[in-house]
Formats: C-alpha cells, structure tokens, sequence
C-alpha cells in the first residue's frame, strides 16, 4: 500500500481542539515540496481522497482545502478532469476536478450542521513544466516488503482456490449469512465523524446522510434482499412464530441490491432523506414444517410443507406420474 493511503482507509475523530484560523491543505506528491505550504497533507493523487477522511479531517480542522494545480487534465497517474476555472470570491475551484464529487458529497452533509467545517476545492494553478514526468517516491516510503513476506503472503492467501460465492442456498437461506458479511468500513467512518461534528454544533445527524428504504409492496419473506446486502443494513430476525426484516439506515451504502433483488419488487430505495432509527420493514406470520422441520412463512391460508419441501414433494409425484401413470 502507498504510505499515504493509509490515513485515506483509516483514521480517528480525535484530535486538537479546532481553531478557527486552522486550514488543512491537500496536495498531489506531483507538486514539488518548495511550493507546498507547512503541514501539507501529501497524496499520491487527489482523487484518492474519501469521504470519510475529508469528514474526519473536518473534525481537526476549521477548514479543509483540496489544491488544484491544473494538472489533472492531461496527468499520466491521475483521474482525467477539466481544468478547474477560479472563482472571483473564494478561489475555489468551479469546473469538472477528480475530486468534486466527494467534496461535493461531503458539503452536501456539512451544510444542515451549524458552523461546519469548509471542505473546498482552491485552484492555485502551477507551471505545468514544474509536473514530473513520472509520480516521485514518497517522502516516507514505508516499511519494505521483502521476498520472504511476499511469498508467505502469496501462500497464505493464494488466487483462484476460491470456489464462485452463491447468494442464495439451496434451501432458501443466504450461502453468505448475515453474521459473516461486515459493515462498509468507510460507512462507519462517516458516520463516526458526522456524530462528532453534529456534537460539537448541537444539531443532529443530517437526514442527508441516511438512505430511506420502504416497503412498497407485499412481501413474499424468500429473503433475497438480505442475502444480497453487503453490509448487514438488512436483517431477517427469526422469533419462532414471527419473523422481523429490519433496516439500519446507517449501516445502508445505498447500492440498491436489495431493491433489485426483490422478487415481488417490494422495496423502494431514495439514497437520501430518511431516518437514524433502525426500522422494522416487514413483519411475517411463521410456521414449522411437518416435514423437514424447518420454520418459513405460509404464503395463504393454512400452513402446509415449506417451499423447498413444495417442491420435492412436485418432483416426486412427477416422477412417479411417468412411471406408474396416474394415481388413483
């Protein structure tokens, strides 16, 4: 990993007491040292910056400024973009950048909290004739990886012993359970940091950052919306005679596999505007089948055997239609 990717993936809200006068300043390592200022945040490329890090830095800093050289255009390392024109009253910068859509993401957010931290871009533009050729080393390069560790590593972890992962089992169960999936790291970040922010201006959590999902629809309880989440945002909850599918607004990244997956398109997601409060979507009536013992949801009227159970049940008796011809 490129040293300075490492606060980019992982980081702390804590940190010194913000002054106002505090700007923190983002530059690519293109930029030669001499013109950049004291205590610059050195990239590899702006566009490597997240969200959850200019959130974070927001927590430390009165103000945080993403510098535009006017090299991206045409960088051989970086995200191709339009050159950034200046703006007469800020010198922020107004035209197409690798990074606008975080900061625009992350502004978006700022805006319902009362004295937010400024998160800009600044176009303060460079003779491009000072651009290297190539992306200079970084100042700090790291720890070495040596052969040794390389190998262990190549061992240990080998690529393409894995066998293809399937979202659905073949009894209707997710093949990747809700227990083993994990939260979106840089979810959390963000979530950490706006919880700081919203502390430190007395207003809550902006309802920008929540996605609202909604039930739109009768709900067939087969569950290929949870076995599709990758970030545990749903959850199906088993109580016996009832089942629960549950929402948590903040552990949802809004990538609307749920949506998609939904057999009886139940669902409808809007990335922005809903709730901190974890929800109770859909509830379901449950029974236990008499033959495999399995609990699942009756679809009408009394229950019977559960759908899997349905279904080899259908194959038996086809089978024994073809062999035997109809029973009586």
């Amino acid at each position: 990993m490129l040293p300075e990717l490492q606060p980019l993936l992982q980081g702390s809200t804590s940190g010194a007491p913000v002054r106002d006068q505090d700007v923190v300043r983002l530059e690519c390592r293109m930029v030669p040292p001499r013109h950049r200022r004291a205590g610059t945040i050195v990239l590899p490329c702006t566009a490597a910056a997240r969200v959850g890090f200019l959130l974070e830095l927001s927590v430390r800093h009165a103000a945080v400024d993403i510098v535009d050289r006017g090299w991206c255009r045409d960088c051989p390392a970086g995200a191709p973009a339009a050159e950034a024109a200046p703006d007469a009253s800020e010198g922020a910068a107004t035209l197409p950048h690798p990074a606008r859509a975080v900061v625009e993401t992350a502004s978006a957010w700022m805006e319902a909290l009362e004295g937010a931290t400024r998160i800009r871009l600044r176009h303060e533009p460079l003779d491009p004739s000072l651009r290297p050729a190539r992306l200079p080393p970084a100042e700090d390069p790291g720890p070495v990886l040596d052969r040794r560790r390389f190998f262990q590593h190549a061992i240990e972890r080998p690529a393409g012993r894995h066998a293809s992962p399937q979202p659905m089992g073949s009894h209707g169960r997710a093949a990747h359970p809700a227990s083993s999936r994990r939260p979106s790291a840089e979810r959390a970040r963000q979530h950490r940091a706006l919880v700081a922010l919203a502390e430190r201006s007395g207003t809550p959590v902006p309802t920008e950052f929540f996605p609202a999902l909604r039930p739109g629809g009768e709900c067939c309880d087969a569950r290929m919306c949870e076995a599709l989440c990758p970030t545990r945002a749903l959850t199906a909850v088993d109580g016996g005679q009832q089942a629960w599918l549950r929402f948590d607004p903040a552990a949802c990244i809004a990538c609307g596999a749920c949506v998609r997956a939904c057999p009886q398109g139940a669902l409808t997601l809007q990335p922005h505007g809903g709730s901190s409060e974890v929800q109770v979507l859909f509830e379901h009536r449950r029974a236990l089948c008499p033959s495999c013992g399995e609990t699942y949801t009756p679809t009408s009227g009394e229950p019977g055997l559960c759908p899997g159970c349905q279904k080899t049940q259908r194959f038996i008796d086809d089978a024994r239609r073809q062999l035997f011809g109809a029973m009586p």
